[in-house]
């Protein structure tokens, strides 16, 4: 008999539940989204929240973005693949080495933040997304690392 790999199998006690999204200021000029339920490209509205939240905020000129995914129950592959191309959208392929006055946010970013012990954080790992985004496991460190030098994006 074959067993399911524990990393993907949804926690059904939160699919009862919509997928929410929540958007609120943090420090240092980034946007928090926290994530919480299955989360997946399309939920049962027929809307693609992650889709809607992330792009929603970029389309209004966020660059600084931080995916908090400390209550997120479970994620498809293919909302992984929006979280890239959030990810694309905000980081250009290279950066300029000094800040440009008049220019895009050299910092511009999306940090995803996941306990140490999560599953998820297996999930990036096993798909080499943590070498993609910078991932923590608190929302302070995520917040204060938009404060270090812009690094250039790894495709």
């Amino acid at each position: 008999m074959l067993v399911p790999n524990p990393i993907f199998v949804p926690n059904l006690s939160a699919s009862l539940h919509t997928p929410t999204i929540q958007g609120h200021p943090g420090k240092n000029g980034a946007i928090i989204l926290k994530v919480t339920g299955e989360v997946r490209h399309e939920d049962q509205e027929g809307k693609g929240v992650l889709h809607e939240a992330l792009n929603g905020h970029i389309d209004k000129g966020a660059t600084r973005l931080i995916l908090d995914m400390h209550n997120r129950a479970w994620i498809d592959s293919l909302a992984l693949g929006i979280i890239i191309e959030a990810g694309r959208r905000l980081r250009p392929l290279e950066k300029p080495r000094a800040p440009i006055k008049s220019g895009p946010d050299p910092n511009a970013d999306l940090k995803i933040v996941v306990p140490l012990q999560a599953p998820f954080r297996k999930i990036l790992s096993v798909a080499k997304l943590d070498e993609v985004f910078m991932v923590f496991p608190s929302i302070p460190e995520a917040e204060a690392s938009f404060n270090e030098p812009p690094r250039l994006a790894r495709r």
